[in-house]
């Protein structure tokens, strides 16, 4: 639907105003399409760890994470995040996917988590690699501080921020389904009324 209302933006059929809160954007996630990734989890630099990480036994990687993501963020401002930082970040990651996988293998009656909590912490882990995945590239700080963003208060100013650098939807993560939805609708009508105002008259 992006697609769409940049042909209609660019066609300069811009009456259509249609609002958008920013609440609902900043629950948008994009990307620059060049590699993959999805920089959601860390773009507002607060850590929501899941029920089953948030264990005494994962405080280790856990507080180690939390460090690194952080000093990330603080080098992100100043335009480059370092290659040490990302690898021991990544050997963060890699450590909490493999001992999450060994709990899974010594799951028994008298467990004191279930296989929900698994799976939420296993989603979040893929989450956080695509995450990295971003920071790995080089425009990684812009997704940190905020330029590769969803912004503008009304569609027609959000399609012309997207395509003037380059930007797409990334996927919806955890929670921001209400403001992908609110987006969705948001574009569609858009899309409604522009597409009227550029369709030829017979």
């Amino acid at each position: 639907m992006l697609t769409d209302a940049v042909k209609i933006y660019s066609l300069g059929a811009r009456s259509a105003s249609v609002p958008l809160k920013a609440e609902v954007l900043a629950k948008i996630n994009v990307t620059s399409g060049r590699r993959g990734g999805n920089i959601g989890l860390l773009k507002d630099g607060r850590i929501d760890w899941p029920l089953l990480l948030r264990r005494k036994a994962f405080s280790k990687e856990r507080d180690q994470t939390n460090g690194l993501i952080a000093r990330a963020q603080n080098q992100a401002a100043q335009g480059q995040i370092d290659a040490e930082i990302l690898e021991d970040l990544i050997s963060a990651a890699n450590e909490l996917q493999r001992r999450l996988t060994n709990l899974a293998k010594t799951l028994r009656d008298d467990a004191t988590w279930t296989p929900t909590m698994y799976l939420d912490a296993k989603s979040w882990l893929n989450q956080l690699d695509d995450a990295l995945k971003v920071l790995q590239q080089p425009d990684a700080a812009a997704y940190l501080t905020g330029k590769y963003a969803a912004r503008g208060s009304t569609v027609a100013e959000l399609v012309q921020y997207m395509k003037h650098n380059g930007l797409q939807f990334a996927p919806c993560l955890a929670g921001g389904e209400a403001a992908y939805m609110a987006l969705y609708r948001a574009l569609r009508d858009y899309d409604t009324e522009g597409g009227s105002a550029v369709r030829p008259r017979r």
